[in-house]
């Protein structure tokens, strides 16, 4: 999200390190072992977004567990995710100040506020027969301090790629991007699987004691990785300031705002950030409710499961990752090209989420419960899958059509609307008496949505 001004920060370093060498051969070395760091900086800014993701996105895929152990609803479990959104738009400016002091220090904070909170959340789990409104409260605040980490992620690894990388090293970089920014969101449900006991089988329900236990040690797995991630920052990531001099910063503040003021005139700028914030930041945000949505979907007497959910999201995301990979391979198309694109997945996603919503709604019938599951499990992957791949073409096409603004300023501008789409869809859950219904609707409209705003984007014939 807005991890963009570290990385530009490390590159103006190395040149600044060119000038102050006087041998002539010591510079090539220098530059080799400074510019070969991007890869460091793209491993750990990945793995730190992966962490936050899985962090993210905890208690969506155990929505029936937390439901019988803690008596949370629907609008609970989306104030936690919501509140990651929340973060975002209240630390932008302040991490942007904590970068441009120095890289350590906002990857110490990030990483440090992610283990402190997931340690508090694993330690003060609730007894089974205890009161959870404890328990609750820690987990609140592991939201808020997990938010924190919010704005150097995001696209935050894509932007770096494509700001520090050269061309015949960008399809790597964003593959790697790629693979942890799809991963995040999904393993949580792979871990909830195999980690807590499900609660479907009405003949076979586990005690809270053991719910308990198998809760105790998934709030572990995700609080131990995240405390030995910030010993390794702590211990490998050295010292030292991000920029050589901090006399310029109002100046670029205030260039930084000439340009968002000078980019929110254009209808150009409008169109691309609701054409990718709408599906995209939707998309996301459902993946986390989306047990509310599809458990709701019978066929008879049987209803979709938890631990069903569960595997459809886990295919869901295996498939997005193969997506995203698949789409940097097209980034370097021309503007044109890019729309067209984009605008073709949109529509593909249009179709597959009506058809979706026509079977979860028994308009279309299936010969049998397994063909519906079939179909359900289809069709998910595949909308899933168009809608997430489009976030690369839509970060390239935003930077060449919104130029001259910097990528960073275009980056930034996406991320923030798309957080804040993330903010609405997400409050929506408490609304009081709103139930779960529209969720049957909201993928085709705002597929629909993004492609009507993509369609009417005025773009340049080449790049």
């Amino acid at each position: 999200m807005y991890s963009f001004p570290v990385l530009v920060s490390a590159q103006h370093t190395v040149s600044v390190h060119m000038a102050e060498e006087h041998s002539p051969l010591l510079p090539n070395v220098r530059v080799i072992s400074r510019f070969t760091r991007r890869w460091d900086l793209l491993i750990m800014l990945s793995v730190l977004g992966l962490l936050h993701n899985i962090v993210w996105n905890t208690w969506g895929p155990l929505a029936q567990t937390t439901s019988k152990l803690y008596g949370w609803d629907q609008s609970t479990i989306a104030i936690f995710a919501n509140t990651s959104s929340i973060m975002f738009v209240i630390m932008f400016i302040p991490s942007a100040f904590i970068i441009r002091k120095s890289l350590k220090t906002a990857l110490l904070v990030a990483s440090g506020a992610m283990a402190l909170g997931t340690t508090l959340r694993a330690a003060f789990l609730t007894d089974p027969e205890g009161n959870p409104g404890q328990f609750t409260i820690f987990c609140h605040i592991c939201a808020v301090l997990n938010g924190i980490s919010a704005p150097l992620l995001g696209c935050g690894t894509m932007l770096l790629a494509f700001l520090w990388f050269p061309q015949e090293e960008l399809s790597t970089a964003l593959t790697i991007s790629q693979i942890f920014y799809n991963l995040g969101p999904g393993l949580p449900f792979l871990m909830a699987k195999q980690m807590v006991q499900p609660v479907d089988d009405a003949t076979d329900i586990p005690s809270n004691v053991d719910l308990n236990n198998d809760m105790q040690w998934y709030l572990y797995s995700q609080a131990i990785p995240s405390v030995l991630f910030f010993i390794f920052i702590v211990v490998y990531f050295p010292s030292g300031q991000s920029r050589p001099t901090r006399s310029n910063l109002p100046d670029k503040a205030s260039k930084c705002m000439s340009e968002i003021k000078s980019i929110a005139v254009k209808k150009t700028s409008w169109f691309i950030a609701l054409g990718s914030a709408i599906p995209q930041g939707i998309m996301r945000a459902w993946l986390a409710m989306m047990v509310f949505d599809l458990q709701q979907v019978c066929f008879g007497a049987e209803c979709i499961t938890q631990g069903w959910i569960n595997t459809l999201a886990i295919f869901a995301t295996i498939s997005s990752t193969i997506a995203g990979v698949a789409a940097v391979r097209i980034i370097h198309l021309s503007n044109r090209t890019l729309k067209i694109t984009i605008g073709i997945l949109y529509m593909f996603a249009t179709l597959v989420f009506i058809y979706l919503t026509l079977v979860s709604l028994g308009i279309v019938h299936s010969a049998t419960v397994v063909k519906a599951h079939i179909s359900i499990l289809f069709l998910t992957v595949t909308g899933y899958s168009l809608i997430t791949s489009s976030l690369p073409l839509t970060l390239k096409l935003a930077m060449s059509t919104m130029a001259p603004a910097s990528e960073v300023t275009v980056a930034c501008w996406l991320n923030f609307w798309l957080n804040i789409i993330s903010i609405v869809f997400l409050s929506m859950f408490s609304i009081s008496g709103i139930g779960s219904s529209w969720l049957n609707y909201i993928l085709p409209v705002s597929s629909a949505a993004g492609l009507c705003f993509i369609l009417p984007l005025q773009v340049h014939q080449d790049l």
